[in-house]
């Protein structure tokens, strides 16, 4: 997983054809409101499903229990996928992806957020637009 900040508000349709995914908001605190509810176990992965019509977030423990958190590409101000197959998946640690997401200061109320991912193999970007 790959942080980067930048001051730079627009971006134009060559950027958002350079990803497979590319969501923006205004909000990042909802986004981490809604993934911290399936945190439960430090050493936790998350699988990430990003689809046309929004993200899914799964957890499982032990084949016995499993999590779900769907975003739907409504809440974003922007969102597109231009992936060739219905949807991408991958898995992170919940807590890392946690973690980043508090240090763009989800205490705040309006920090606006780019969640990016190129293809498959490379790092999930989530950018920072000042606030």
């Amino acid at each position: 997983m790959e942080q980067k900040s930048s001051d730079s508000g627009g971006s134009g349709s060559k950027q958002n054809v350079e990803f497979m995914f590319l969501a923006k908001t205004d909000n990042s605190r909802t986004i981490f409101t809604i993934l911290n509810t399936l945190f439960f176990k430090k050493e936790q992965n998350v699988t990430i499903r990003f689809s046309k019509t929004g993200i899914k977030f799964t957890i499982e423990q032990s084949r016995s229990m499993q999590g779900q958190a769907i975003l739907q590409s409504t809440i974003f101000q922007e969102y597109n996928y231009h992936g060739d197959a219905p949807a991408a998946e991958f898995s992170v640690k919940l807590k890392v992806l946690l973690d980043c997401l508090n240090i763009f200061g989800v205490g705040q109320s309006a920090i606006r957020l780019q969640i990016a991912y190129k293809s498959y193999g490379s790092a999930l970007l989530l950018i920072h637009n000042g606030s």
